[in-house]
C-alpha cells in the first residue's frame, strides 16, 4: 500500500500545485486509515514459535499467550476476542454484535503476552473481557 501512494505521490506532485497535493494527500492517507479501522476482524498473529512453545510448556489453559503459547508473566492482562472462523474481533464489537458485523459466532476472548500484542492492531487488543 505505502509502493502505491509514493507512486501515487510523485505523479500528483508533477502534476498539482504543492499546497493542492499536500491536502490532497492527507485525505487519501485518513481515507486509507479509516477503512482499515473499519475492518471488523483481523487475522491473528500466530509466533513462529507457538508449536515449540506448546510443546514446551504444553497446554495450561489460563495464563498463557494464544498466539505463542508461553506462560503470561505477573501483570500481563491484555485479551483478544476471536470469533468462530478463528479471527480477532475488533475490540468495539461485543460478543452480542458479532454474527451480525463478522459473519460468525463470538469464540470467546483470549489471554495475550504484550509481545505478541505489540504485533497485533491496537484495534484488537482489549484490556479486559468483552462481554
Amino acid at each position: 500500500m505505502k509502493d502505491i501512494l509514493l507512486k501515487f505521490r510523485n505523479e500528483i506532485r508533477i502534476n498539482s500545485k504543492v499546497g493542492e497535493f499536500e491536502e490532497l494527500l492527507n485525505v487519501i492517507e485518513k481515507t486509507i486509515d479509516n477503512l482499515h479501522l473499519q475492518k471488523p476482524t483481523h487475522p491473528l498473529y500466530e509466533s513462529p514459535q507457538k508449536e515449540r512453545n506448546e510443546d514446551k510448556y504444553g497446554t495450561l489453559g489460563s495464563n498463557q499467550c494464544i498466539c505463542c503459547m508461553k506462560p503470561m508473566k505477573e501483570g500481563e492482562t491484555l485479551m483478544v476476542h476471536m470469533n468462530t472462523d478463528w479471527l480477532a474481533v475488533r475490540n468495539d464489537i461485543s460478543e452480542q454484535d458479532t454474527v451480525s458485523l463478522t459473519g460468525a459466532d463470538s469464540q470467546g476472548s483470549f489471554e495475550i503476552g504484550n509481545s505478541c500484542a505489540k504485533k497485533m492492531l491496537k484495534e484488537f487488543i482489549h484490556n479486559n473481557i468483552i462481554k
